[in-house]
């Protein structure tokens, strides 16, 4: 039965109730799908002292984070396949880093100062 069928059938307010009932079951079917496939993150906020000894940062489960160093030296960042300090990879003082990863990972990262320094690093992660 088409559309203009039933409009000569019953009233304009019992189509139209039929209608929105059907797009609402519709919007409940998407919105259960998007509410599956998105997770939900909850902001972290962790602070990691810095020596010249490095120090192993595990965020456990995380997507991105964004680090802050507060300290007065240079913070250098680096995992297993590089050596503390030998790159690009640092956070000057005062100054701040985003990473973001785009999907979950438990990766660890290792946080140190050069020779005698010091630093205070928040990071904020979900």
């Amino acid at each position: 039965m088409s559309l203009d069928e039933i409009k000569g059938k019953v009233t304009p307010e019992v189509v139209q109730s039929v209608l929105l009932d059907e797009l609402l079951g519709r919007m409940i079917t998407i919105q259960e799908l998007l509410e599956n496939q998105v997770p939900v993150y909850h902001l972290v906020s962790t602070i990691v002292s810095v020596t010249d000894v490095p120090t192993e940062v595990n965020l456990g489960t995380w997507v991105d984070c964004t680090m802050y160093n507060d300290g007065a030296d240079n913070v250098y960042i680096y995992n297993q396949w590089n050596l503390p300090g030998t790159d690009d990879s640092y956070l000057a003082s005062g100054e701040n880093l985003k990473i973001d990863n785009n999907q979950r990972t438990n990766k660890r990262f290792y946080l140190v100062c050069a020779s005698g320094g010091t630093a205070t690093v928040r990071i904020f992660h979900q």
